[in-house]
Formats: structure tokens, sequence, C-alpha cells
């Protein structure tokens, strides 16, 4: 029998009192009910590379995990997606049972020079009987990740350092239903903090894309959307 357990990070829980012990999250122990067996074997899978190797030396191994569309490259820009069925994480499409997928699209961000115009990343709350959980990533880099049976942050800032203001931007996101039901997003859109004039030269600081990391990452097969 094998099993499959799939966890995120979401920190440590505050201690009680200032500087007390940290008390982890995560899986701290299972049992099998009605039976003696017992697991002989248990394997690990982290981000490709751990800390030491990993493929993306700029952003770090930090920003990605072990979901295979990371290990990838799929939240990358210039992934080629081209063989990737058609598909929509909001009402009407999303997961259709207990899993992950994973979705790609593209903005552009025009703003001209002598304005700024900060944006957010804005998901509106579903049910809270819906369990699901959602990164993002924006032109490669994670911003944040949302939990919709919990919360309570659903504004994500896209920092200007990583928008492109002339060549299009690349959004990627990974939803992850934790029930057996499925889920999807009841919706999310980009949201406008004001336009400003600024004296600030804003410009384009590209950061490497899939294609500098190819050669280091495995080769993507297409995988059923579920």
């Amino acid at each position: 029998m094998s099993l499959l357990f799939y966890r995120t990070t979401q920190g440590l829980s505050k201690p009680a009192v200032p500087n007390g012990g940290k008390e982890p999250r995560g899986i701290r122990g299972f049992t099998i009910e009605g039976d003696s067996t017992n697991f002989t074997l248990w394997k690990l899978q982290g981000n490709l590379g751990g800390a030491a190797n990993t493929p993306d030396t700029f952003r770090g191994y930090l920003n990605e995990g072990g979901l295979y569309a990371e290990r990838i490259g799929a939240h990358l820009p210039g992934f080629p997606d081209s063989s990737w069925s058609d598909g929509s994480p909001l009402s009407g499409g999303g997961v259709s049972r207990a899993g992950v997928n994973f979705y790609r699209t593209t903005f552009d961000w025009n703003v001209p020079d002598g304005l700024d115009m900060p944006i957010r990343f804005s998901i509106t709350p579903s049910s809270t009987m819906s369990n699901f959980r959602v990164q993002i990533y924006v032109n490669g880099w994670q911003i944040g990740k949302y939990i919709n049976n919990i919360g309570p942050q659903t504004l994500f800032v896209l920092p200007a350092g990583i928008l492109r203001r002339k060549s299009v931007n690349t959004l990627a996101l990974s939803l992850w239903s934790l029930d057996a039901v499925g889920a999807s997003i009841a919706n999310l859109e980009i949201v406008s903090d004001g336009i400003f004039s600024t004296s600030l030269a804003l410009d384009d600081y590209v950061s490497p894309d899939y294609t500098a990391q190819q050669h280091l990452r495995p080769a993507p097969e297409v995988v059923e959307a579920m």
C-alpha cells in the first residue's frame, strides 16, 4: 500500500509567551486503524535541487516548492504551454475533485512614463465550506497564498519591481482542493490603488525566464487536468 501526502508550510504557531518554544505545524503522527501494518519507507520530494542546487538562483530556492508544475518551471514566463488544454480556475471550471490544477495566463500593464499606478491582485472569497488553497505567481515570483476557509487575506500586492510595463506579464496559479467535491475561485481581478504622477524612471527589471533554466529542469509532460 502506498500513500501520498501533500502539505504546504504556513510557518510556525505563535508562542504563548515571549521567546517561548515554537510549535511546528504539519503531520505530527499517524496510525492505521484496524491494522497493525507500519510503513517501512518514506520518500520526500521538495523543491527541485533543494537549497544548494536550485535551478532558479535568481529568485532563490524558497520561491518554489515540490509541485510538479513548479519543478518543471510552469510558473515561469516563457514556459511552453501550447499543448495544455484550455480551462479556468473560476466558477464553472476549477478542480473537479481533491487535488491540484495549475493555470497560466498573461496580461498587459501599459502605464505611460511619468505615471505610477500601484495595483493588487484581488480574490473574491467563496463559501467558507469550500476548502481550497491558491498559490499566486507573477512573472515567476511567488507573491502569496490564499486559504479560502481560513483567510483573511484577499488582496495581494503586485510589486512594481516584478511587474513589466513594456512587455507581457505572466500570471500562474495553483488551485488545490482539499475536498472530494472539488473547488473553484468565485472571482479574481486586478485592482488599482490610484494613478499618481512620478519623476521616477520605472523601467522593466526582467528576471530570468524559463528558457534560461530549461536545461536544469525535467522535460515537461502534459498531465490531464482534474
